[in-house]
Formats: structure tokens, C-alpha cells, sequence
């Protein structure tokens, strides 16, 4: 609290658990859990694939808006 207003640190990161979609999620999603794959020219960056589509990779909003 502070000055009598309950302060929320509204740009926390929050970091899950590595296992967690495996883990906790219904065994007839669990196929479409996202997976890291390493991507050539991006050594130290894996961005994740759903359904064998790239989801974090810096192209792929590009155009959408």
C-alpha cells in the first residue's frame, strides 16, 4: 500500500514452468502444445512452433496490420 492506494505492478513478468501446457492440459490438446525449434540464423533465439507454425518469430505479424 502506499499513500493509501494498493499499488499492482501491472509489467511483471510472469515465467511458468517449462512443463506446464504438458503437465496440466487436457491429454486431447495436449498434441498442440508449442514446442521450441531451433531456427538457422537465430542461434540463440528458438522461437516456438504450434501446429509446425513459427508463432514467435519477428515476421510473423509483419503485414497483418
Amino acid at each position: 500500500m502506499r499513500n493509501g492506494f494498493k499499488v499492482f505492478d501491472a509489467d511483471a513478468h510472469v515465467v511458468y514452468p517449462r512443463d506446464l501446457w504438458s503437465r496440466y492440459l487436457d491429454d486431447k490438446h495436449k498434441h498442440r502444445v508449442g514446442t521450441k525449434q531451433p531456427m538457422p540464423g537465430f542461434e540463440t533465439y528458438n522461437p516456438v512452433t504450434v501446429d509446425g507454425k513459427w508463432t514467435q518469430h519477428p515476421t510473423v505479424l509483419y503485414g497483418r496490420f
